[in-house]
């Protein structure tokens, strides 16, 4: 097993490699003609059985750009997506940016690991209810890896914490509880890109985006299902390291057709999001 000190290694090397890949865009004509000529090579892409119908897209589609523009109208710094489940959608998401420029600077994209199998989330007491002195003792060590995995990068900054899908709200809830604390200075905001019904809300961030309607928020998450149990992190499931993603597969057979598999899903999600250039 890797020890942690090597785990934060591999995160800070993967997360400067992302940062790389998702620098500031300025709307110029270089970078629309980029894009178009990425829209071209992607038409002969077929969307697959997980895109179900034109529906089903169409509403994918309005709600990441519903959730961009707010990111911009509230000129989020830092946008960070919950592990396990939304990397594809921090894709997604990222590739609408793309599709939408504009004046303004692209937020940095960064993801945890947090969910629902955390310790806190198991205490007899709500997660909303627990006060800040037992939170601070429960989250002593998340918010320890939070601060030397990000340093000062989230300090002062405007901040949007997402998760894919809504169940009970308490990930999003711990993550941005995590966060506010680590890191006072910032101002929180959470959205859930989906969720079933209205979900929770919190003294200790803002929702993004304005509830009106639960039926319509309510899309098709399978299109970011990575058909895995998520990040792997079999030094410390406790981690909100993500080190790694995907099954532990065990030949490289396996492991080629799993990244072939995840290579055309982000093929279809850039072709779904380019669908915004005219």
């Amino acid at each position: 097993m890797e020890t942690m000190s090597t785990n934060q290694e591999n995160y800070k090397k993967k997360t400067a490699h992302e940062e790389e890949c998702t620098k500031n865009i300025a709307p110029d004509n270089k970078e629309l003609e980029r894009i178009m000529q990425e829209k071209r090579s992607l038409e002969n892409i077929q969307y697959d059985q997980t895109f179900r119908g034109e529906n089903d897209r169409h509403n994918v589609l309005l709600r990441a750009k519903k959730v961009v523009d707010k990111l911009r109208e509230e000129s989020i710094e830092e946008v960070i997506f919950l592990d396990k489940s939304a990397r594809l959608l921090g894709y997604f998401i990222s590739k609408i940016w793309d599709a939408t420029t504009s004046n303004n600077i692209k937020p940095g994209f960064s993801f945890l690991n947090i969910g629902r199998e955390k310790t806190v989330t198991q205490l007899a007491t709500p997660l909303s209810e627990i006060n800040p002195e037992q939170f601070s003792q429960i989250t002593k060590s998340e918010r320890s890896q939070l601060l030397e995995i990000f340093g000062m990068k989230l300090n002062d900054k405007k901040i949007c914490v997402i998760d894919e899908f809504c169940n009970e709200g308490d990930s999003l809830l711990l993550a941005c509880r995590l966060i506010k604390e680590a890191c006072p200075s910032s101002e929180v905001y959470g959205e859930w890109f989906s969720y079933m019904y209205r979900p929770k809300t919190s003294k200790f961030f803002k929702i993004l985006t304005e509830i009106k309607s639960p039926q319509l928020a309510c899309v098709n998450v399978d299109i970011f299902s990575s058909d895995s149990s998520g990040v792997f992190d079999p030094s410390d499931k406790s981690s909100i390291l993500s080190v790694s993603w995907g099954q532990e597969l065990e030949n490289e057979t396996e492991k080629n057709n799993y990244a072939d598999k995840m290579k055309n899903r982000r093929q279809q999600l850039s072709k779904l999001a380019l669908e915004l250039i005219d």
